[in-house]
């Protein structure tokens, strides 16, 4: 089980569930994530978030709420930036959008290349898998199964585990600052990366109070208007399943 399949495992467990209550969630696979693929020479970002773009424009999506996780946090960050008129809200998690290539050299992470990183964070022997277990978990489970920056306007929510080892909570910081009044940070006590499968229910409070607008008192002598309905977007990286739709009643969510 890699990392991204399993924070899609626990996204989908704790809080897609509960999302398809009030979204439309839509869950594609990144490019090469599953059965994802393409011809083309691109693996920015950028590009991803453009597949994501196009996926949900052809299932009619006009407006967007979206979520990403870790490197879907990267994908979100770039769907919000080029895409301003379709995506309300973002919310961005443990995502080290702000990382430079000095802090590799500055010690801010417990590895000291590119390379070694990703055969932790895409383990291909049991030994490695226990070991991204130990960098995601602040309570590892007993058993185991440079970015740039473009502003943008949309309210964004920001949730960190205060003890992340993949992406330390310094990068979290930064990304506040980068995006100033118009962010909102909450860090996680005693969390890592994996803080989605340790505290299920606290992710999803912050998630659930950003991403639901507050409902409105009822007409004291009226019948509740009918509104036209509204479209989320969450995303999340999944490596052993296709496009995800979970549907409900007319609006959506996706995640990266």
């Amino acid at each position: 089980m890699s990392q991204k399949y399993m924070k899609f495992f626990f996204f989908r467990l704790n809080c897609c569930t509960k999302l398809v209550h009030h979204f439309n969630v839509y869950v594609p696979d990144l490019v090469f994530f599953g059965d994802s693929f393409t011809t083309r020479s691109d693996r920015s970002d950028s590009f991803q978030a453009q597949c994501v773009y196009r996926v949900m424009e052809v299932n009619s999506v006009k407006r967007m709420r979206v979520v990403g996780l870790s490197y879907g946090g990267f994908v979100a960050y770039s769907l919000a930036a080029q895409f301003k008129e379709m995506v309300e809200r973002v919310v961005i998690c443990c995502a080290g959008v702000c990382l430079e290539e000095k802090d590799l050299e500055d010690g801010l992470f417990p590895v000291k290349s590119l390379e070694e990183a990703a055969e932790i964070l895409l383990p291909q022997t049991p030994e490695k898998m226990k070991e991204l277990m130990r960098f995601t978990f602040v309570k590892p489970p007993v058993k185991t199964p440079n970015c740039i920056l473009v502003d943008f306007i949309q309210p964004t929510k920001i949730i960190w585990g205060d003890k992340d080892q993949v992406f330390p909570l310094e990068l979290g910081y930064r990304l506040k600052r980068h995006l100033g009044d118009n962010a909102d940070m909450v860090v996680l006590k005693d969390m890592g990366h994996a803080y989605i499968a340790e505290k299920p229910k606290e992710f999803y409070k912050h998630l659930k109070s950003f991403l639901l607008p507050p409902v409105p008192p009822l007409p004291s002598s009226a019948t509740t208007p009918t509104t036209a309905s509204d479209t989320t977007t969450t995303t999340t990286t999944d490596n052993n399943h296709n496009h995800h739709h979970l549907h409900n009643n007319g609006r959506a969510t996706v995640t990266t």
